[in-house]
């Protein structure tokens, strides 16, 4: 097991667990007002909230299951087909600064997102370990208007297993909140494991809502997205790759789960699938684990905000 990756993962829930549990009490929701607050998650998209937690702390638990584990159009961990399925655990908490002017809701984040798999997963050992996943981030976030909102991100990119060597990494976004939800990235290595090309992500997310008059309203979305890793982002030392991108496309509901009192948060219920069209140099790139133009996925996932 790599130790450098669980002694980092071990670090980053310690600081989240003691920075957060103080802070999840009932009597900081009392008011019942909403407030909006912005956060960056570990892949550096940036997103923005309302919460009832009147507090400058707050804190975003999900757990996920996912039928496959694609990340930027390659392989990462799981494969396409049913047999297996990849659990993902997160947990981040968001401090809002003093900010003003310019920069309105300026926030810090910090988080670790975790992935296992049901059936086990093979390293470069050979041996069976679930844990294959671990990536650490913290970043800043700012609203520059109620609708415009940016922020900056580095992650580190860990393998406990040591499925893939450790790659850390500043991404930069930008996203604006209407019903098609638009939004840009850009992401490069900054180690010396990755090359110094740069990836570039562009994407919207129309929406709308169904039985709003029902105390279990949905949200459908659309998201779509289009990404691509140019000057070898892409590379590794046995497979060169100037260029190469993807396209996504899917389908996603939310639900909030009101039966849950608003002072423990907000909890939401998600369900998608989507499916991400690969070019031939990401398709090779996966090697044995599927050279598959087409990738399938589904998800179901339960959140909280405080």
């Amino acid at each position: 097991m790599n130790t450098s990756s669980v002694k980092t993962t071990a670090i980053a829930y310690a600081a989240l667990i003691c920075s957060g549990t103080a802070y999840m009490t009932p009597a900081m929701a009392a008011s019942g007002k909403k407030h909006t607050i912005s956060y960056v998650n570990y892949v550096g998209d940036v997103t923005q909230s309302k919460t009832t937690n009147s507090g400058k702390i707050h804190v975003r638990v999900r757990l996920k299951a996912m039928s496959a584990d694609y990340f930027r159009g390659t392989y990462n961990g799981v494969e396409k087909d049913l047999d297996t399925a990849a659990i993902a655990p997160m947990i981040s908490t968001t401090i809002e600064l003093p900010s003003g002017g310019t920069f309105e809701g300026l926030a810090l984040s910090i988080g670790t997102l975790d992935r296992v798999t049901t059936n086990g997963h093979g390293n470069t050992n050979d041996q069976l370990s679930p844990w294959y996943k671990s990536n650490n981030y913290v970043g800043l976030s700012a609203r520059f208007t109620k609708k415009w909102t940016a922020g900056i991100t580095y992650t580190a990119y860990t393998s406990p297993s040591g499925l893939f060597a450790t790659s850390q990494q500043i991404t930069v976004a930008s996203a604006y909140k209407n019903w098609l939800h638009p939004s840009i990235k850009f992401a490069t290595a900054i180690d010396s494991t990755r090359n110094d090309g740069v990836y570039a992500q562009v994407g919207i997310e129309p929406n709308i809502k169904v039985f709003k008059n029902t105390n279990y309203p949905v949200k459908l979305s659309l998201p779509l997205s289009v990404g691509g890793g140019f000057n070898d982002f892409y590379s590794t030392d046995s497979d060169h790759i100037n260029q190469a991108g993807f396209a996504n496309g899917g389908v996603a509901a939310t639900m909030p789960m009101k039966f849950i009192p608003s002072d423990y948060g907000s909890w939401k219920l998600h369900a998608g699938a989507n499916v991400t069209a690969r070019d031939d140099d990401l398709r090779h790139r996966s090697g044995e684990h599927t050279d598959d133009t087409f990738i399938p996925m589904g998800y179901v996932e339960i959140s909280l905000l405080y």
